[in-house]
């Protein structure tokens, strides 16, 4: 049983592939947990934290209908290239910014913008890839390995942006994370020979208008997702917000003893290991993407 899950490694094209949507989910989570601290450093504000956390996850929601288009008119594997590239960029911005002591609100909500955009168009090309890396009766056994392996990323995320920051600082932790997206995109550039036949859509607009006549045809559909997106606003709001509120709040003032660190990377470094894990299987199936 264990060999047949493991069959779909055996192709070149499908282990890239897995190994870059790993490494994208990976620094995908840890991109907004590095750059929050580099906020709280440089302002200590939780509304200027807010805004540019906000940023990046409006850009991230709003712009993913477009990635999926774009998907189908653009070969998968040259958006998920351009798209992990432009990440890194913006990360390594960030980091340099932040390292050099330059930043502002304004530049990081700019950068932030720009890294959820292209997260946002990776997404729909990096799943639509998969059924062109395998043979059709490999499909099931490969989108559970691809997903296994972004979940791992996903979840892991966010303790290693939290250990980076508490030992080398919120820069190098968002550097790290340029790195991260680096790799993600050289991975991809081994499935570069996958091409896709170009979509005969006549335009955006009608791909919308197709695209939200399918989305509202099946009343299962637009309530599922609904139902999920009430759930992930929720428990994924207070996850997030467990996360950025406790260094702001630092357990040694609330119950009157010194022996944690004042530092608010070093306090959450410590915080997001031991919650990531006791939450792990809930905020997984929360904050689960199909």
């Amino acid at each position: 049983m264990t060999t047949e899950i493991l069959t779909p490694l055996r192709f070149d094209k499908f282990r890239w592939l897995a190994a870059g949507r790993t490494g994208t989910e990976l620094a995908n989570a840890i991109a907004p947990v590095a750059l929050s601290f580099a906020v709280l450093d440089l302002t200590g504000s939780l509304i200027d934290l807010g805004i540019v956390v906000g940023a990046r996850s409006l850009a991230l929601v709003v712009l993913a209908v477009f990635g999926g288009m774009l998907a189908d008119r653009l070969p998968r594997s040259v958006i998920l290239q351009g798209t992990t590239f432009t990440a890194a960029v913006t990360q390594l911005f960030i980091a340099v910014a932040v390292l050099a002591d330059v930043g502002s609100v304004p530049l990081l909500v700019a950068l932030s913008v720009s890294n959820g955009a292209v997260a946002a168009i990776s997404l729909p090309a990096t799943s639509a890839l998969t059924p062109q890396t395998v043979s059709e009766e490999l499909l099931a056994q490969a989108n559970a390995l691809a997903r296994i392996g972004a979940n791992t990323g996903r979840f892991t995320g966010a303790a290693v942006a939290g250990l980076l920051a508490g030992t080398v600082g919120p820069g190098w932790a968002l550097a790290g994370n340029a790195v991260v997206f680096m790799l993600a995109g050289l991975a991809y550039r081994a499935v570069r020979s996958v091409r896709v036949p170009r979509s005969e859509a006549a335009s955006f607009l009608g791909d919308l208008r197709d695209g939200w006549r399918a989305f509202t045809e099946h009343n299962w559909v637009w309530v599922v997702v609904l139902q999920f997106m009430v759930v992930n606003a929720v428990v994924a709001g207070a996850c997030s917000c467990s996360d950025q509120l406790s260094p702001m709040t630092p357990l040694d003032e609330r119950r009157g003893v010194s022996c944690l660190p004042r530092r608010p990377s070093d306090h959450w470094s410590a915080v997001s290991s031991s919650r990531n894990g006791s939450h792990a299987e809930h905020c997984s199936w929360a904050c689960y993407r199909c």
